[in-house]
């Protein structure tokens, strides 16, 4: 089954019995027992950070944690304008990924809907944006979890545009 986060919650998820919110995780599980919604989101929106970080740092290939967190078979692919961009598998793939954002920065949003008790093992989705702020791109990359560890990683890049408001004068 596959969980994909969004804001719409089904008032039905809502009612899940919270006695299930600190069972055990299942062998297998690369998951804190925690069950809740919030917390879920955020390790696995940490993970994705985490990957990203360990596949852009020299010695990836010997990196005991990012193969720890991004499966074998796991796929990469990044596009951008109108071309889809395949950037392999497993931790090379993640390599790729992370040598073709360049990224300094990164957001998220953070689960504010309702709360829920949920499986922390199902398959998840959680959706980051890297930003590489000297070349004014931003991609934004949805990454794809079963039992904790990452299964596919596919994102868009794209220029961006930022900058500040002038002060409103109070009224």
């Amino acid at each position: 089954m596959k969980t994909v986060i969004c804001a719409a919650v089904p008032a039905l998820l809502s009612a899940i019995a919270p006695a299930r919110a600190q069972a055990a995780a299942p062998a297998g599980c690369a998951m804190p027992a925690t069950r809740n919604i919030s917390d879920v989101y955020a390790t696995l929106s940490q993970r994705a950070i985490a990957i990203v970080e360990h596949a852009a740092a020299g010695g990836w290939q010997r990196d005991s944690e990012l193969r720890a967190l991004v499966r074998p078979d796991a796929e990469f692919d990044l596009g951008s304008g109108d071309v889809g961009g395949p950037l392999g598998k497993g931790p090379a793939g993640a390599h790729a990924l992370a040598a073709e954002m360049k990224a300094d920065s990164f957001h998220y949003l953070p689960w504010s809907s309702i709360p829920m008790v949920v499986d922390p093992c199902d398959e998840w989705s959680v959706k980051v944006a890297f930003i590489d702020s000297r070349a004014s791109t931003l991609a934004d990359v949805e990454f794809t979890f079963r039992g904790g560890v990452l299964v596919s990683a596919k994102g868009w890049s794209q220029s961006y545009v930022a900058g500040q408001l002038k002060p409103v004068a109070n009224r």
